[in-house]
């Protein structure tokens, strides 16, 4: 998660206890790194990083964060644009 703050703001502000294992982006998990994984109770990432790791760790308390796209401004502008490709084509 690129910023994983407003997360675990949330978390604490539920006065959950939780450790927070922190990879950089695109990092190649080692078999280290996925039984460090694998150790938790439950275990929440990324959709990304869900992918990538669910045929390494078996673990009931598997969960990820799903990916959305939101657009913070000139969505039909875009949505023009594409409209406007494929019209040409």
């Amino acid at each position: 998660m690129a910023k994983p703050k407003p997360l675990l703001h949330y978390l604490s502000s539920l006065n959950l206890s939780f450790d927070h294992l922190q990879f950089p982006d695109h990092h190649n998990f080692l078999e280290k790194d996925i039984f460090k994984i694998s150790e938790a109770e439950i275990i929440v990432t990324t959709e990304k990083d869900y992918m990538r790791l669910q045929n390494s760790i078996s673990h009931s308390q598997f969960y990820y964060i799903p990916i959305r796209t939101k657009f913070l401004n000139k969505e039909k502008d875009f949505q023009l644009a594409i409209q406007d490709f494929i019209n040409e084509k």
